[in-house]
């Protein structure tokens, strides 16, 4: 990371980091726990490398020890609110954890959907290629059948998903 990557201006989650307790619940309230906490945690790196470009400037003797020493205070000052609004985070909105059993689960069964979507996509293909009396609305049947499950979305038919912009497609085809 260089230099001019750490004097970036800030964004909201930092902004909002010199507010108030209200002003962060709001703002934690509008873009979601996970986005401030990873913003924060990124932050906290940040931060990381600025000490360690600091302490090379004294070493190298172009920052004096008086004026490390004040710089530094501030900093641990600024880290220890990023810190505080983690540890709230982390008591409002505890980060779940899923043991290896459920995370298993999960893959098994997306697995097992993804599966049933491809044969089922597969059959109605199939089916109208090789039936000539076959009407384009075994298709859509097939479309509307199947179900896409985003990772952060509530699953939707294929068709819709589709139509939505979710998944790239070629128009016409």
């Amino acid at each position: 990371m260089t230099i001019a990557a750490n004097f970036a201006p800030p964004n909201r989650t930092e902004q909002t980091l010199r507010s108030g307790p209200d002003e962060r619940a709001a703002y934690t309230a509008e873009v979601g726990a996970t986005r401030v906490r990873a913003d924060l945690h990124a932050l906290l790196g940040k931060l990381k490398d600025q000490r360690t470009i600091k302490a090379n400037q004294r070493v190298a003797g172009d920052l004096a020890v008086q004026d490390h020493a004040r710089w530094l205070a501030g900093q641990k000052a600024y880290e220890m609110h990023v810190k505080a609004w983690l540890a709230d985070l982390d008591e409002a909105h505890p980060v779940v954890v899923r043991d290896v059993d459920e995370q298993h689960a999960r893959r098994r069964a997306a697995l097992t959907h993804h599966i049933h979507t491809i044969d089922t996509l597969a059959l109605a293909i199939h089916t109208y290629l090789e039936d000539e009396d076959a009407s384009e609305d075994i298709l859509e049947d097939a479309l509307d059948a199947t179900l896409w499950m985003g990772a952060d979305r509530p699953a939707v038919p294929l068709r819709d998903a589709i139509a939505q912009g979710l998944l790239p497609h070629t128009p016409g085809r």
